[in-house]
Parts: structure tokens; C-alpha cells; sequence
């Protein structure tokens, strides 16, 4: 943060042994400022200690010294916001030419214009309306992440509420820092009433959540942006009950298995993917199984997406399909997609005539996946504890090359295995007894054997 001159550090455009020098009307140098003589203290006692190793230090002494340093940087932080709520209430950032304070420390600190308006916003807070936090935040008691969680709270009190309720509230809530974080300390904050005016807190909270609700409905926005690459960015805003809704599906769509032991050699590695990743596939997967019944049927049908395929691309997984938004994708990935009802496949002969439009002979219906759940009770795939709910109805024998739409030649895949069955190298077979079954490829067993569930053997009991 601070450029280094002479071996030590020191702020931009001040000269390190001058930090506060002054001469008095005789020629002579006043007295240090007491800041002044502080920050370059400190400054000179780091230096002292920028070599010395740590590796001497017991796990005791590293666990003090982290909490004593903390505290340090907690009192740092105090000095420095206070200094800039002096420099907010001052010329300074008229004298140098800059538009605000914390355009100046943009330019000065080589800070990100959002961090620098934060720090302006929290030593105003500070300096105006929290001394008790600032005290705290000076003694090392609080940190400033939690400084700035009481000091929010505190400032977005209404005007209604007086001063002597405004320092009830900032001390519960110095109170609670002394076992909760700043993301705890933010939950509190919403009852924050109940030590204002207990008997209203309920009415309170409740108009603003429904304030917040309102504002988050109104601004909630879907950006996606198409990098090029097959692939998909975007961000978006929703009310946080509905966020709830969707990272709680994810999340369990997105859990790894917990029968590892059991794992095929392809899919072991799936639950050590990381998390940001599983929750990525399972927002897809969301997608893949969003319903599309339940809209206008007059004229098109907006929520439905169409994959155009040639006949003989769809029976050999050779070249491209072309969804009805225009975006390409492999035939394999079709003959995939072709299995769920959320997408209609159109099949075409060589001269782009339809032989087919995804007929729901074509699908396995409602009461046809609840048998399949009954009799497979979840994803076939030995050692896959995915529940029916979690599965797709997959073709034994493919749609596209004659297998009939039945429970004979039906079985329950979950999204992974389903992918691989399709790739080609492991396939699903109806044994002779009716129960499914997975053949590795050559690379994984060279005989090929049949693998089958191991809830169908418990199922059937021993032969």
C-alpha cells in the first residue's frame, strides 16, 4: 500500500523522517504530533521484525500473537478511518485537486473507487454517530469487518428514532460481536427493534421486509452473456427467498454420493469436483427439467425448445443438431436431451422433410417414470445412491432405433450416468431377468461383465 524509500515504508509524497515536521517561528522544530509519533513507531518497529522468522513459535505462542496482531490491525484500522474523517471534513482532496476524499484515495492508495467509498462512508459513521464502535474498533474488541456490520445497522435506523435508542441499539450489537461475526452481526441487526421498541418489533420487521421484498422484486434482473466457447456466463438478482429455494436444490442435487466406496473408476472423481462447479451442473440440470406445460397454447409454444436433427446424425451420434434458438450442439448430446420431455425433438430425413416430432409415444409419461421409480428405486448405475426424483427415463434400446416407449426397454438414469451412457463406451443392457445392467468398457473390465445395483441383488436375495 505504501511505496518503500530508504528501506522502510512510507505514505506517497512525505518524506519519512518528516512526517509532521514543523518549524516554529525561531527556525526550530516543534514537537511531534502524537499521530505522527505513533505511525512512526510503529512503522520502525516492523521494520525492525520484517526478517524474523516464525518458525520457532509454538502452535500457543502463533494462536496469541495472531490474536494480539488482529488486535493491532484493529487499532490501525481506527487511526486511519479516523484520519479520514478528518480529511473528509477538511480541504484536502480540494487542495489536491481531486473531485472527494475518496477520489483521492483512489488515486493516492491505489484503491478500488467501491472500497474507498466504503472507508469514507464508515469513518463519517464513526466519526458522527458510533463513538462506542469507533472505541471498540480502537481497543482491538471488535474487528473492522464488524464495525462496519454495527456501524450500517446503526446508520440505517430512521430518522424517527432518537439518540438515546440509537446508542441501545450500537451497544447490543458491540455486545453480540463478542461471539458473533459480521455476517451474524447483519442477521441480528434485522431484530434490531426488539431492544428499540419491543412491543412494535414485529410490526416493524414486518413492513420492512415487506419494503425490502417489494425493492427486490422490482430489481431483480437475469444477464447471461455467451462467451464463445459453447459456453454461458451470467448473473443475476433475485429476492432471497427464492435464492434460498434454488441454492437448496442445487445443493442436493449437487451432494456428493455418499456409497463411495462402491464408485465406478469414471464417476470417483465426481465428488471431489469443486463446489462451485457441482452447483454449476446442477443449475443446468434445473434447466434441462424445467416444466413447460402450464403456458398459453395459442400459437407457438414460447417455453418449448426444439432440437432439428437428420435422421441418420441422431441414429449414429455423428455431427450437429441445431436447437430453434439457433445454438449448435453435438448429436450426441441430442440423442441425450431427446430422452426428457422439456425438449422436442424434430427429425428429419435427408431432404429436411419431419419424420418425426417428439410424439409422446415417444416419452415416458407421468404414470411410466413412477413404475420405473418403483421397480429401479433410483439411478441403475452400480453404486449410485441418486433418488428417482433426481433420474431421467432412459431408452435401453434407443428411440431412434426402433426401441418402443415401455418399461421393458426403460430404465432410471441420474444426470452423470446419463451423460455416459450416451458417450458410448458403457452400456445399458436389459438382462434376461428384467433387471438393467451396465457394461463397462474393455479399459475398465476386458471381459466386459455385466454389473448390476446392488439394491436389485438385496432385492432378490441370494440365487
Amino acid at each position: 500500500m505504501f511505496p518503500k524509500i530508504g528501506g522502510a515504508p512510507r505514505l506517497r509524497g512525505v518524506r519519512t523522517s518528516t512526517i509532521d515536521e514543523q518549524r516554529g517561528p525561531g527556525g526550530g522544530a516543534v514537537v511531534a504530533h502524537p499521530l505522527a509519533a505513533c505511525l512512526e513507531t510503529v512503522r520502525s518497529a516492523l521494520a525492525g521484525v520484517v526478517d524474523t522468522p516464525c518458525w520457532s513459535l509454538t502452535p500457543q505462542q502463533l494462536a496469541a500473537l495472531l490474536q494480539e496482531s488482529a488486535g493491532a490491525l484493529a487499532g490501525l484500522s481506527e487511526l486511519r478511518l479516523r484520519l479520514l474523517a478528518a480529511a473528509e471534513a477538511s480541504d484536502l482532496a480540494v487542495s489536491s485537486g481531486a473531485t472527494s476524499t475518496a477520489a483521492w484515495l483512489v488515486h493516492g492508495e491505489r484503491q478500488s473507487r467501491a472500497a474507498a467509498g466504503a472507508d469514507v462512508r464508515m469513518a463519517q459513521a464513526l466519526d458522527r454517530s458510533c463513538e462506542a464502535t469507533r472505541r471498540a474498533l480502537a481497543r482491538g474488541e471488535v474487528n473492522t469487518a464488524q464495525a462496519m456490520a454495527i456501524t450500517t445497522a446503526v446508520m440505517q435506523l430512521p430518522a424517527c428514532v432518537g439518540d438515546e435508542d440509537r446508542a441501545r441499539a450500537e451497544a447490543w450489537l458491540l455486545e453480540q460481536a463478542r461471539e458473533f461475526g459480521p455476517e451474524e452481526l447483519r442477521t441480528l441487526a434485522r431484530r434490531i427493534w426488539e431492544v428499540i421498541d419491543p412491543d412494535a418489533a414485529d410490526e416493524r420487521e414486518g413492513k420492512v421486509l415487506e419494503a425490502e421484498e417489494a425493492e427486490a422484486r422490482r430489481t431483480s434482473t437475469l444477464v447471461m452473456r455467451r462467451r464463445g466457447d459453447g459456453a454461458t456466463d451470467g448473473r443475476f438478482r433475485v429476492p432471497d427467498a427464492q435464492a434460498d429455494m434454488l441454492r437448496t436444490w442445487c445443493e442436493a442435487v449437487s451432494a456428493p454420493r455418499r456409497d463411495h466406496l462402491q464408485q465406478d473408476p469414471d464417476t470417483a472423481a465426481e465428488d471431489d469436483v469443486p463446489y462451485l462447479v457441482r452447483m454449476g451442473r446442477a443449475l443446468g440440470v434445473l434447466a434441462e427439467h424445467l416444466p413447460t406445460d402450464g403456458f398459453s397454447a395459442q400459437g407457438a409454444l414460447p417455453a418449448t425448445v426444439t432440437i432439428d436433427i437428420d435422421y441418420a446424425k441422431l441414429r449414429d451420434e455423428l455431427g450437429a443438431a441445431v436447437l430453434s434458438t439457433g445454438t449448435r450442439l453435438s448429436a450426441g448430446e441430442a440423442r441425450r436431451l431427446a430422452c426428457n420431455a422439456g425438449l422436442l425433438p424434430i427429425v428429419l430425413d435427408g431432404k429436411s422433410r419431419i419424420l418425426d416430432m417428439g410424439m409422446s409415444q415417444r416419452l415416458y409419461d407421468r404414470y411410466a417414470r413412477i413404475a420405473l421409480g418403483r421397480r429401479d428405486g433410483g439411478c441403475i448405475w452400480p453404486g449410485c445412491d441418486r433418488p428417482p426424483a433426481w433420474c431421467e427415463a432412459h431408452h435401453v434400446v434407443a428411440w431412434s432405433e426402433g426401441g418402443p416407449t415401455n418399461l421393458d426397454n426403460g430404465c432410471l438414469l441420474c444426470v452423470v450416468h446419463h451423460h455416459l451412457a450416451h458417450k458410448g463406451e458403457w452400456q445399458v443392457v436389459m438382462a434376461a431377468d428384467g433387471v438393467p445392467e451396465v457394461i463397462p468398457p474393455p479399459r475398465i473390465d476386458l471381459l466386459r461383465r455385466p454389473r448390476r445395483h446392488a439394491r436389485f441383488s438385496r432385492s432378490r436375495g441370494p440365487d
